[in-house]
Parts: C-alpha cells; structure tokens; sequence
C-alpha cells in the first residue's frame, strides 16, 4: 500500500482547484488563464529607499536590473513604468497600418479626423511635435502616418506607463520575467531565493541603503504551498501523535498500538488513492482534513479491543461478531454525513467525501476481517476511567433535573438561532502570511497601475476574430463610462490587436476621405508650414495591407498582451482590466453586448459561497433525514431512532447558539461540520443503545476512548495557519 501511494498518488496545491474545481465556470476560466500564461510568471520588485537616500536609487536599479536578467530562469527585467518591448518601435510599426487601426468608430469620427478646414492647423501642430522634445518619435510616425491617426488609436494608452504617485523619486519597480511555469514550486522557492540573495548582496555594498518588496502569481504560489504543506505536516503530525498518545494512555499496549497504526495508515492510503483515481489528483488540503479520519476511523479498533479486554477470554472474532451490527450502523451513518458532503457541489468537499468513504470502509473492513486474528496474540486492557463511572452514575440519578435543563437550554438557543451572522466573503478563509502578501501585492501595484485585481470584462466567442470584434463593442462602452466617470480607466487589447472587420471599416472611410481634393490642399498646408512634400505628402495606402492579429501574437508583442488573450480550440477569451468603477454599471452597460460580461473573480467565489451555503442547508436536512431513516430501518421505533439521534444533534444546536452569543460569522463550511459532528457522534448513541457489552459501564468506557482520540485528532486542526482547516 504504501508502494503504491508513493508511485500513484498526485497531490494538488493550487487553491482554485480546491474551492473552485475544473469546472468551465467564467472565475475558474480567469484564474486558469493567469495561471498558464507568461503573466503568471512575472514578478514586481519594488525597490525603495530612505527620503533622505534617493539620489542613488536609479543606478542601483540599474545595477539589479542587470545582476538579474543573469539568472538561469529569468528570461528578461524591465521598469515597471514600461512595457516589456520598445514602445516607439511598436509606434513606428503600427504607423503602417494607421488607416486601419486609426478609430473604433470610424463612421462617426470621420467629420472630426479628416475635416479639410483642419489641415492648416494640423500641418503647423505636426511641425511643432517634430520640433519637440518626443520629434524622433514623431519622425517615425510621420513618414508613413502624415496625419498621425496612429496617435489617435493610441490615445487611451498615452498615460499608462506613469507613476502613478508624486512620491515616485523614493521608490521604483522592475518586472521580471521568469521561465518556470506558475506552479513549479521548486524552481521559483530556488528562483525567489536567488533575487533576495542577489538584492542582498548589491545593497550590501550600497550600504544598506535600500529596501525591497516582491510580489507576482509566483510568489502567492509559493506562499500558498509553504503554507498548505506546513499545515498538512502539522495536522498530519500532531492528529497521529496525539492519537497515539491518548491511546497509549487509556488502552496501554504497544502491540495494540502497532495493529491500530497500520489499520489507520492503510484506511489513509486507500483514501488518497481512490481520491487520485476519482480526480487525478489528491489536494493538500484534503490530506490535512483527511488525516482527522484517524480519528473517526480508530473508533471501530478501539471498541473491538475495549469489549475484547472485558470479555472474560473471549475469542477477539466472537467478540466482533457480537458489535459488527453496532460498528457497521456506526460506520454507514458516519459515511452519510461525507455522502451529502459530496452532494454539496463544492469541489474540495467532493475530494474529502471520496476520500473519507472510501477510508472509512477500509477501517471498517479490516476490523471486520483482519484486526481479531491480529488480537489473538495480543494482551489487552480495560481502560478503567473512574470519572466516567462517575458521570454515568450522576447522570443516572439526576435525569429528570438534567433532562429539563437541557429542554430549557434548547428553547433559549433556538430563540438565538435567527441572529446567526453569514459569512460569505471566501478571502477571509486564506491563511495569514496569505493575507500578508495580498496586501504588499495591492500596495505595490497601486503604485503602478490602476487595476483592480479580479475584476474585469470577460469576452469569450467561438473564434478569435468574433473575439475582436465583441472586445471592440465593450471598450466603445467603456469609453463611454469613462467619460462618465463611472469608470477610472481601463486597458483594452485595442489598438494592438484589431478585428479584421474594423480595418476594412476604417480602410474604407480613409479611402472616402482622402480625395484628390483633400490631398491637394494637404500638400498646400505642408509647403504653408515649411514642411517637406515629398516625405509627408503622399497619404495613399496599400490596397493589400493588413494587421494580422494572429501574427501580432506571435510576436515579440505577445509578452505585453498576453495575459489578456486566451484560445483554446473551442473558443477565444479576452480580458478587458479595470481600474476603479462602478461595477452596477459596468455589468448593467455591458449587458447589451452579446459575448461579454462584467466579471469580479472574487464575487463570483463569494456568490458560489452563497449558492453552497443553501446547499448546505439542503445537505444539513438530507443527511440528517437519512441518517434517521436508516435508524428507524435498524431499530423500527421512531422513539428510539430520536433517542439516538437526540444527542449529536442537540449539542451541534448548542454550539449554533454559543456562535450566535459571541457574534461569530459563520459560513457554510460550519454547516459541512455541524453535518459531519452528527454523523460521527450519532456513533455513540447507537452504541450505547445497543450495548452489545451487556454492561452500559463498559460500554460507556469504550465510548470514551472512542470519544478521547477523536478529540484529540479533531483538536488538531487548531495549529494550522489555514482558517479553513
């Protein structure tokens, strides 16, 4: 068994995959898109330096800069306030295609762009750009754009490589683009480590002068399976230690231990391989949560050696035929509980699900089977725990006392339960050096961008040209809400990548408009402005040029927009960032446009959470239902099946109004808990009814092993960084 775990079994740490699973939902689309392009590899490394020490901080970020692009896996380092290839070169290139790309409403501007009353002042505005201190730019553009309709097409990229703060001089950024996919954990630890070493060692010998901050998919990645395999080694560590020990303490036999752990580790084996063979891979996550299963699943050795120990020298196999009914009814109404955990629809709950059954019935059987032969050899003892004697005794002689305090608590929590407070923000579940770094990633980009993270418009059409043409559509309306103000700012694929329909309308009204009439009196504004004829003049184009979007993203351009385009073979996605807006209006403005939607990745999650929650609810009430069904088909009275039941549930009520009194938010993973407490601890209550020790004291006994080392793998989850665990 072990063989095969460590030969068969994969495991998962992307966090998308846990709370959002391989579904083709539009937020799981999104997060699978940073995931797999050349943006999820990049890193912002911004560097500061004391208000008093500023004057060296550009060479020394000159000097970083080359130490590392000499890094094995990093492909290349540039400013943060520029884009990764020579912007004037991309002018000079699209200028070509001016009379293609030059307006998304061609038709409508036409009036405005090529108004012949203009042409002087545009002849004289021209001449003082190539007298200006950007002339060489212009220059460029110019040769084969006289009227600098370029220009125009770029005009909503004009201020999106500023600093976005006056207080720029004390800080500046690098973005470094690295080899290694996101989520080669090892090479980008090995990677991260290699930019500290070298920061460390340059400002060394600046003396210590600087500081630095960094921040990228990467580093969330790494960050999140430090945390996730630290919380798995812990829980997984403790919950077996702490097993271990209560055991030892209460049952006090080695022998007995060594059967129980390899019992236990086959239960955990069988759970991650059949979870790898459901899903193709186990989460680390489900690992942490399954490794609590020692704890449900050591009951049913536990009850097996207690009722053993005081059997009088009765063979371990009478006695597990004896308690077989109660283990498996035990058993079946546990694995109800992670039945209805399936059915909620949550992906990571959908692994724990496979994982516990199918651990749980591997307990189940080899206690059934293999543990009484294992036992004949083995010398027991009855856990003799006095205070339980105690308490059964108390709790016998003042039943009528006890059984009107607990009806009395249960209308007060009741009358509690409409203040319950809901939870809906998933965020707040990721750990804390998690939520440490999400605040650095929001303080650095702040600082050289706009954009909201998580928040965009979605395209996604049959083909890439449908694509384009959709994305044109949505940036008109966002154009429009900007004016408005509705919305800060936005960073369209438009003008480096256009639909090919939108160049045969602007190739058209260019030709409308450039008449014979239009170039005469163009070449008379020249001459009026001392500018040359024979190099501006000439306002012709190519009958057969065009901007293939497909080769643009071949090109070097790719680097700079590819974490906007996505295709796969079924369909194109594009994504259009956001800064700051109204995001009502941006999803009710959008509604309009067939193809494309508004999309925050985080709501998205959060009305996910909602939708659960209900489910949960629907869970909560279907697994309770067949849990009591199952019992009135075992015991045939419903008195008795409500009896049994009674307990799991009133205590998991108290605890719904213990949460209500102090103000916890609770979310539907409490109500998967409260669930799955009752699926466990309905056990006891078939034990003891049943008492198949013919003795309620022994039977009580066996109960609170039980009780003792599920606590103790339960507890475990506490030292966890991860709120979710």
């Amino acid at each position: 068994m072990a063989m095969l775990v460590f030969n068969r079994v994969v495991i998962e740490t992307s966090m998308p995959v846990f709370f959002q699973g391989q579904s083709g939902d539009a937020g799981f689309i999104l997060a699978e898109h940073l995931q797999s392009n050349r943006f999820s590899r990049q890193y912002i490394i911004e560097i500061s330096a004391d208000p008093d020490n500023t004057s060296g901080l550009p060479v020394f970020a000159q000097q970083l800069m080359k130490r590392l692009e000499q890094l094995d896996d990093v492909v290349q380092v540039w400013p943060g306030v520029q884009p990764p290839v020579n912007f004037e070169q991309l002018l000079d290139v699209y200028s070509k295609y001016a009379s293609l790309i030059y307006s998304l409403r061609p038709e409508q501007e036409a009036a405005q762009l090529f108004n012949p009353g203009d042409l002087g002042q545009r002849a004289v505005k021209l001449k003082q750009l190539l007298l200006g201190p950007q002339g060489y730019l212009v220059k460029s553009v110019a040769k084969h754009d006289p009227l600098l309709l370029t220009f125009h097409a770029f005009k909503d990229w004009k201020n999106k490589f500023q600093p976005r703060t006056e207080q720029s001089r004390h800080f500046t950024h690098l973005v470094l683009q690295s080899q290694p996919q996101a989520f080669d954990f090892d090479a980008h630890w090995q990677l991260q480590r290699s930019i500290h070493r070298v920061f460390t060692d340059l400002n060394q010998q600046s003396s210590h002068q600087f500081q630095y901050r960094i921040t990228g998919v990467p580093v969330f990645a790494v960050t999140a399976e430090k945390e996730i395999k630290s919380d798995v080694r812990k829980v997984t560590v403790l919950s077996s230690l702490s097993v271990v020990v209560v055991f030892l303490i209460l049952l006090r036999s080695l022998k007995a231990m060594h059967w129980t752990v390899l019992i236990l580790a086959s239960a955990m084996a069988t759970g991650a391989l059949m979870t790898t063979l459901v899903f193709g891979a186990t989460h680390a996550l489900t690992i942490a949560l399954g490794a609590t299963l020692i704890g449900v699943c050591i009951d049913y050795p536990i009850h097996t050696m207690v009722h053993t120990a005081i059997s009088d020298g009765s063979d371990a196999r009478v006695v597990v035929d004896r308690i077989w009914p109660s283990l498996l009814l035990g058993g079946l109404t546990t694995m109800i509980g992670y039945v209805a955990l399936a059915l909620t629809g949550y992906p990571g709950f959908q692994q724990i699900a496979v994982f516990a059954l199918s651990g749980i019935a591997s307990a189940l059987l080899l206690t059934r089977a293999v543990l009484p032969a294992l036992l004949a050899t083995t010398a027991l003892r009855y856990p003799n725990l006095s205070v339980i004697q105690y308490w059964l005794t108390f709790c016998t002689h003042y039943g009528p006392q006890l059984r009107g305090v607990i009806a009395l608590l249960l209308v007060v929590t009741i009358s509690l339960l409409p203040r319950l407070q809901w939870l809906d923000d998933l965020e707040k579940l990721s750990g804390a050096s998690l939520q440490k770094q999400k605040q650095i990633d929001q303080s650095i980009r702040s600082k050289i961008s706009t954009i909201e993270a998580g928040r965009v418009v979605l395209v996604e059409r049959e083909n890439f040209e449908q694509a384009l043409r959709t994305t044109e559509q949505a940036t008109l309306i966002l154009q429009q809400l900007k004016r408005n103000r509705l919305v800060e700012d936005y960073y369209p694929v438009y003008p480096w990548l256009v639909s090919r329909q939108l160049q045969q309308r602007n190739l058209n009204v260019y030709q409308h408009q450039i008449t014979q009439d239009y170039q005469k009196r163009w070449k008379q504004a020249l001459k009026q402005s001392g500018l040359s004829v024979s190099k501006l003049g000439d306002l012709s184009v190519q009958v057969d040029l065009e901007l293939d979007p497909q080769q643009i993203m071949k090109s070097q351009l790719a680097q700079f927009i590819a974490a906007q385009v996505m295709q796969h073979a079924e369909k194109s996605v594009i994504v259009i960032w956001l800064g700051q807006h109204d995001p009502a209006a941006v999803a009710k403005a959008l509604r309009s446009v067939t193809g494309a939607r508004y999309l925050s990745q985080r709501d998205t999650i959060n009305r996910l959470a909602q939708g659960y929650r209900m489910t949960a609810i629907y869970a909560l009430s279907a697994g309770l239902f067949i849990i009591l069904l199952l019992l009135l088909l075992r015991y045939r009275q419903l008195k008795t099946a409500l009896l049994i039941l009674f307990p799991a549930l009133c205590s998991t009520i108290f605890i719904f109004g213990c949460w209500c009194l102090l103000k916890q938010s609770i979310s539907f993973l409490h109500l998967i808990g409260a669930l799955l407490a009752i699926a466990i601890c309905v056990d006891y209550g078939i034990f003891y009814s049943e008492n198949r020790s013919g003795n309620r004291l022994h039977t009580y006994q066996a109960m609170a092993v039980s009780m003792f080392t599920t606590l103790a793998a339960f507890a475990s989850l506490s030292i966890s960084s991860n709120p979710l665990l």
